[in-house]
């Protein structure tokens, strides 16, 4: 009797910790809690350890491969080596840098510069794939709305 009351007060205790990470895509680096800026794969409180850093507002370089000149989150489309949260110097090099060249393709396809302001710009996962996933230009609602402009703006011109 008091080793079933054992085991069933093991499992009791053990099951809230298995239900943390209960998302089939969990343990993979990426966030996938929409909630903290992930696709949606995982609901809420089911992909725990990926969302840590996120969760706690925390971005910083505490990834091993950190200040390497290469973005290695999956949540700015890197190799995803660093768990989304911790490779912030090289991601925030990288967007600046993406940012830069979308302004210069976009003057280099004849848009007008007021008309690139109100394309949004690319901070979704999925901008710089060839195809617009912009729900305002008519792409595939991958993306939030102002978020994919170099797909856009290259595959349905506006000027």
């Amino acid at each position: 009797m008091f080793r079933s009351l054992l085991i069933l007060l093991t499992c009791v205790i053990a099951l809230p910790a298995l239900a943390n990470d209960s998302c089939e895509f969990a343990n993979d680096n990426e966030c996938d809690e929409v909630r903290y800026g992930g696709m949606g794969y995982c609901d809420d409180g089911t992909d725990t350890t990926d969302c840590t850093l996120l969760s706690a507002g925390i971005n910083d370089d505490s990834c091993s491969f950190a200040n390497d000149g290469e973005c290695d989150e999956y949540r700015y489309n890197g190799s995803g080596a660093c768990q989304d949260g911790s490779d912030a110097t090289d991601c925030a090099a990288w967007q600046v840098d993406r940012e830069a060249t979308f302004l210069e393709r976009a003057a280099g396809l004849g848009v007008a510069a007021p008309v690139v302001t109100l394309l949004g710009d690319n901070s979704c996962r999925w901008s710089y794939d060839d195809e617009c996933d912009d729900p305002n230009f008519g792409g595939t609602g991958a993306c939030d709305a102002g978020t994919d402009a170099m797909d856009c703006v290259a595959a349905k011109p506006v000027n």
